[in-house]
């Protein structure tokens, strides 16, 4: 007797829910369950999560799946890189150096107003610490 009563309770259960299942799918239409899912799987793989820093500071990481995606594209990447490297080297050296040559007075001058304008700023400080 027990057992048939689980036995009914387990069999209105699964129709309960069959239809259930069918009168949502009646009152949704395609798109809204799509629609759904899409924003699911959206927020459930790809949503950046908020990750404390210590007490007050908080930053946005990326998801869990990315950065599982990340550390595995990493080596297969890092190869191909690499391999690109190897087999343009001199390509690379050529193009590298070109640029130096076209771009060394910029960068020569670019470096000389920096230590000006860092030994006017240097000046000024001591000139207002020292000031009394």
């Amino acid at each position: 007797m027990n057992e048939l009563v689980k036995n009914s309770e387990k069999v209105f259960q699964e129709k309960l829910i069959g239809r259930i299942r069918e009168d949502i799918r009646d009152l949704m239409p395609e798109e809204v369950i799509t629609g759904l899912i899409e924003r699911a799987i959206q927020e459930e793989f790809f949503k950046p999560r908020l990750v404390e820093d210590g007490r007050w500071d908080k930053r946005y990481k990326p998801s869990e799946f990315v950065e599982e995606v990340i550390k595995a594209a990493q080596p297969i990447l890092q190869a191909a890189v690499s391999d690109f490297v190897s087999a343009n080297g001199d390509m690379i050296k050529t193009a590298v150096t070109g640029l130096l040559k076209k771009e060394a007075v910029a960068i020569i001058l670019g470096k000389m107003i920096g230590q000006e304008v860092s030994a006017g700023l240097s000046m000024v400080a001591n000139a207002i610490t020292n000031r009394r």
